[in-house]
């Protein structure tokens, strides 16, 4: 699994990406070496390792903001079906 960092904070994560190709101003996501194709991103990104959740725009978005939305809205189904 790989995340792409764009320069304006978004990320988009691939899970299935295990194998990196650079050319000049591009690089290749394949799924292993001499595999399938899976994505093309520019240079200007940076390439992660590390497992994220979601697709996000971390300059945009507050955490906690988010996850309270979420819990409220939880809390709304949950009365809905009691």
């Amino acid at each position: 699994m790989m995340t792409v960092r764009f320069p304006n904070g978004q990320a988009v994560q691939y899970n299935e990406a295990r194998y990196v190709a650079r050319y000049d101003s591009y690089t290749d996501l394949y799924d292993k070496k001499d595999g399938v194709w899976i994505a093309q991103v520019p240079n200007t990104c940076l390439i992660e390792s590390q497992p994220a959740c979601r697709v996000y725009d971390a300059l945009q978005q507050q955490p906690l903001e988010q996850f309270t939305k979420e819990v409220r809205a939880l809390k709304r189904k949950i009365a809905r079906k009691s």
